[in-house]
């Protein structure tokens, strides 16, 4: 362990979260203007998770060994943080244009009333996104737990960081792809731990993100696997069918090579100077820290934490009251 340099008024650490059906996992990158991003080999944690409602617990947790960290000085203060979670752990929704998405109060009951169609399970408090797609598009529609929420905000609420973005795997990775080279993607393929998740456009005349569906492939991921979940999307849209190439993000951990049918690329993930120990998932939220879903973000862009948050978080017993 090293101890950490004179902070800099100038210096950002942010705390990358990533957090999937089975486990969580953290790390924090400081950065700089003029020098190249680092991290704090310390705060590189996992952690298993037997249900999402272990978050909390989890990041309680982080937060103490944190703050010892911090008291000993092998960690810089956090300044932000960024959470990505594994799009099986949300529910994530195409939605066809109506009358109805012109309002935002009925726009958000029909997408409720779809998603408990489609099979989800909601809670009353249970926070809606829906993107902003130009009239008479297909919408994009993310539902965030209510408990998941609370726990991000209340690990930023002690830690006196912020909360700046919380995005699925599909939205962090679609905004992701101008940066990975890729332009005017119609669909991409994120392989995640037996999952993997088709991210694609509600049409083949836009290039919006429209739809997410995750499906289970098993951890080797074979090109027959994932050649049968292509085949059986195309047959309900066949404007998939015509794709000659569809970029693959690998995120999963341990090393696994995936064995992609041919029309798949896989992208390099951007390399970190340094932290070879990094997963793929920190990896790409490393490199790209400033990606926001816009709309699609459970974090408001503009929001910080007045009182009426700290007191939402106090009833749920996420803040002490002498904090």
């Amino acid at each position: 362990m090293s101890r950490v340099d004179r902070v800099s008024k100038n210096q950002v650490s942010t705390l990358h979260v990533v957090i999937r059906s089975a486990s969580m996992e953290c790390g924090l990158s400081v950065a700089e203007a003029g020098e190249q991003v680092r991290w704090c080999p310390e705060s590189l944690l996992s952690a298993p998770l037997t249900h999402l409602d272990g978050v909390h617990e989890v990041c309680q947790q982080w937060v103490e060994l944190f703050r010892r960290l911090q008291g000993q000085g092998l960690m810089p203060p956090v300044t932000q943080i960024r959470v990505r979670v594994a799009d099986r752990c949300l529910a994530l929704l195409g939605v066809p244009w109506s009358h109805s998405l012109k309002g935002a109060a009925s726009a958000l009951m029909q997408v409720r009333q779809r998603m408990l169609e489609a099979g989800f399970t909601l809670a009353e408090d249970d926070v809606l996104r829906l993107d902003d797609a130009p009239f008479g598009m297909p919408r994009l529609a993310i539902a965030y737990p209510a408990t998941l929420l609370a726990a991000c905000y209340g690990m930023a609420e002690q830690l006196q960081a912020r909360l700046e973005s919380l995005l699925p795997f599909a939205v962090a990775g679609w905004q992701a792809l101008p940066f990975l080279g890729i332009r005017n993607a119609r669909a991409l393929l994120i392989l995640d731990e037996g999952q993997v998740s088709v991210a694609r456009t509600g049409t083949a005349q836009t290039t919006r993100l429209g739809d997410v569906s995750v499906r289970p492939v098993g951890h080797q991921a074979t090109a027959a696997g994932l050649t049968q979940v292509w085949q059986r999307l195309s047959l309900r849209e066949s404007w998939l069918a015509d794709l000659t190439t569809v970029p693959v993000l690998d995120l999963r951990s341990g090393g696994a090579s995936a064995c992609l049918p041919q029309a798949f690329v896989l992208l390099p993930l951007p390399e970190q100077g340094g932290a070879e120990s990094l997963s793929p998932a920190l990896r790409l939220a490393g490199s790209l820290p400033s990606i926001e879903g816009g709309a699609l973000d459970a974090v408001f862009s503009q929001v910080r934490y007045g009182i009426w948050f700290r007191l939402a978080l106090l009833g749920m017993g996420l803040v002490a009251a002498g904090a």
